[in-house]
């Protein structure tokens, strides 16, 4: 592709508050997301200071975002071995359960699990935003996986939007029935057991 786009958000394996990359070798796409992300100011080309030719938004980082970016991408490879180790630890107490799958990956490909979702067969009659309630009874943060963006309000309303049920099957059908698991960077084998075992109880009924 021309351009990869990363995000920095808390939640995310390389942390910076809030924030993101975009990268390509494309000269003219840089100079353009440069642009509108310091006002729509292109020095560059116009010669001029403060001169914004275009509508654009501050997007600049601040240097203590960059030195936390830059310290989290440097032990990138801790981050996402722990990743993988909490991925492991929910695929050996729930990987087997019936009506649960968890997202593993397909064949020749080299997941980072940023998120661990469950996947609830219907048959189990739980929809996700009650699921998460319920884990709230046993003090766990527990998350819907998420919306389609052609579903929020904004977008559903037009054409494009709702024509988006139909085009994104995969999409709706999965987000209809997703959870994500917790995995913040401090669980540890025993939060993990207690999530497990709240999980199944719950699902005992």
């Amino acid at each position: 592709g021309d351009v990869s786009l990363f995000s920095f958000n808390a939640t995310k394996l390389v942390m910076a508050g809030q924030g993101g990359a975009l990268c390509t070798d494309d000269p003219e796409l840089y100079e353009r997301a440069r642009s509108l992300s310091h006002h729509g100011i292109n020095q560059a080309a116009t010669g001029r200071y403060y001169w914004s030719t275009e509508l654009g938004y501050n997007y600049d980082w601040t240097n203590l975002q960059a030195a936390l970016g830059l310290a989290q991408l440097r032990r990138i490879d801790d981050l996402i071995a722990y990743k993988v180790w909490l991925f492991r630890e929910y695929e050996a107490g729930l990987g087997g359960v019936e009506g649960i799958r968890l997202n593993d990956s397909g064949p020749g490909v080299v997941p980072t699990y940023w998120i661990t979702a469950a996947i609830l067969d219907e048959g189990l009659g739980w929809s996700k935003e009650d699921l998460c309630l319920r884990f709230a009874d046993y003090g766990i943060d527990m998350r819907p996986l998420f919306y389609p963006l052609s579903s929020m309000p904004t977008f559903a309303a037009t054409v494009e939007g709702r024509s988006m049920v139909e085009a994104n099957p995969v999409a709706y059908e999965l987000s209809s029935r997703g959870i994500c698991l917790p995995n913040g960077n401090n669980l540890d084998a025993d939060d993990v057991a207690y999530v497990i075992e709240a999980f199944l109880t719950i699902l005992k009924g």
